[in-house]
């Protein structure tokens, strides 16, 4: 199966290595089997504040220069988080992935627990959409959501 990964991330230089390393593993090992395309997404999102994009940029444009990453989306001025993301989606359909992941910078997989969505996954072939229940990190690396943020 080929995987589409779209990467979100903005003022997250201190989550990013941890949260991207493990796709960018999975990339490099072919987790499962699978082949990974990483479109990564740093743009301000219209309605939300979260000021500049810091160092996370930067580590971006170097994964994508190290070839860690197949697509940087950025933008200075705020676009709709909608607008951004789909930026990233068009780009992945383009190269022909066969299944979209949305992954934010402050949700931090293993490397097991990516296998074993890729295997519940196949297992599955005939539904259209997953969920996931993550902790979600708000603020800082200890602080995270107790309802699970999971919208479609």
């Amino acid at each position: 199966m080929k995987v589409g990964l779209i990467f979100t991330a903005w003022d997250a230089e201190s989550y990013l290595p941890r949260s991207l390393a493990p796709w960018v593993s999975a990339r490099h090992s072919k987790l499962g089997g699978h082949d990974y395309m990483i479109a990564a997404v740093n743009c301000p999102f219209i309605g939300f504040d979260f000021g500049s994009p810091g160092g996370t940029r930067d580590i971006l444009q170097t994964c994508l220069n190290r070839g860690e990453i197949d697509h940087l989306v950025t933008s200075d001025v705020p676009v709709t988080e909608i607008d951004a993301r789909s930026q990233a989606l068009r780009w992945l359909v383009e190269h022909g992935v066969e299944l979209i992941v949305q992954w934010d910078s402050d949700e931090m997989p293993e490397a097991h627990q990516i296998s074993r969505i890729f295997a519940f996954v196949e297992q599955t072939p005939l539904v259209a959409w997953y969920r996931l229940c993550l902790k979600n990190f708000v603020f800082d690396d200890k602080t995270y959501l107790t309802e699970p943020f999971t919208p479609p």
